[in-house]
Formats: structure tokens, C-alpha cells, sequence
């Protein structure tokens, strides 16, 4: 199954999309923002830096598996205080808050975790967020 999404300022639309929370889909996504790139390549110290999200090149089109997530979702579902001790400016503890990311999400809803248990990296390069995403906190 094929799906379109337009994703604008971080929001994701489709006027087709109907299906339970975790939903496989290939997704074409057209970027209508302005990204700047916030430093130069060659000025990093660390190889493992290049990964973090400033310094990646930004594609006019984004394929692979998607994950869904309903509506309201709030920063303690997207990142648990408790995990906030670490600092993402050091490169380790980056990669290893990276591992939190939407740990919170209840289980009875999403079986499926964004990240699997043990890793770091997640098998989703997309998240389709519903209305709200990011709620709930002034972090």
C-alpha cells in the first residue's frame, strides 16, 4: 500500500489515511520548508556528530517504513523524564538518549516499539504524528 503525506512545518496530512496506530505503509513525502544547515561538515571534531539531525543533508523526498502515532502525544511519551539526565552534546550519551525515543508510549497501544529493546537506532525513519504531537510540557 502506497500513501502520499505532505508533511508542512512538522506536520503530517493525508486525506486518505485510515488504519490502526502501528501501520506499515510506503510513503512518499514532499518537504515544503526552508532547511538550513547550522555548521559545516569539515568543522567536526567527531565522525559520530555527522549523524545528529543539523548535519544531515535534507532530502526533497523521504521513503521507508513509517511510524504512526495518534493524536496528543506529549513530550513524556516522546522522551521520559527520567532519561533526561543525559546530555546530547556529548556523542555517547547522544546515541544512548536516542534509545529512549517514545519509550513512554503505552504498550497496550503500540505493541510494535519505536526503537527495539537493545538498540539505539530505530527501524522507522519516518513518524506520521497526529494532531498535537509534542504536547503537555514546556519542555
Amino acid at each position: 500500500m502506497l500513501k502520499t503525506f505532505l508533511i508542512v512545518a512538522g506536520l503530517a496530512s493525508s486525506n486518505a489515511f485510515v488504519g490502526p496506530a502501528m501501520t506499515k505503509v510506503g510513503i512518499r513525502a514532499e518537504v515544503k520548508s526552508t532547511v538550513t544547515r547550522m555548521a559545516a561538515a569539515d568543522n567536526v571534531d567527531d565522525p559520530r556528530l555527522l549523524e545528529m539531525p543539523k548535519f544531515r543533508p535534507r532530502p526533497r523526498q523521504y521513503r521507508g517504513k513509517a511510524f504512526v502515532a495518534r493524536d496528543n502525544i506529549d513530550t513524556d511519551q516522546i522522551i521520559p523524564a527520567e532519561y533526561l539526565t543525559l546530555v546530547p552534546s556529548k556523542t555517547d550519551e547522544y546515541e544512548q538518549l536516542g534509545s529512549y525515543a517514545l519509550i513512554g508510549l503505552p504498550q497496550a497501544l503500540y505493541p510494535v516499539p519505536y526503537v527495539q529493546p537493545g538498540h539505539t537506532k530505530t527501524e522507522y525513519p519516518i513518524i506520521i504524528a497526529g494532531d498535537n504531537f509534542g504536547c503537555g510540557s514546556s519542555r
